[in-house]
């Protein structure tokens, strides 16, 4: 009983220390939170990007297309990855570069 009143009080006396430790707590698990859920989109991003990348690569290498490799299309490559890719390969066969 006697360490139950002690809690009390120690509790009552540095209560704003420990409503500062239980908001300082909640914050870190929010932004631990934040964080994983950046990083994870980061990480398919730039998964998306090199997929990109390798498959003009591939294109150009393996089966002779003669799409142009220059700052233009490893920008759409980079930022659009697949997508990008395939975009280029659409101007490609429709003869627009």
């Amino acid at each position: 009983m006697e360490y139950a009143r002690l809690a009390v009080l120690y509790v009552r006396e540095n209560f704003n220390h420990v409503v500062a430790a239980v908001i300082l707590v909640a914050a870190a698990a929010l932004l631990w939170d934040l964080f994983k859920k950046i990083a994870s989109t980061a990480g398919k991003l730039l998964l998306n990007s090199v997929a990109g990348v390798l498959i003009l690569l591939f294109l150009n290498t393996f089966l002779r297309w003669n799409i142009p490799v220059n700052v233009a299309t490893l920008v759409v490559c980079g930022l659009f990855g697949v997508p990008g890719v395939g975009t280029l390969i659409l101007l490609y066969l429709f003869k627009m570069f």
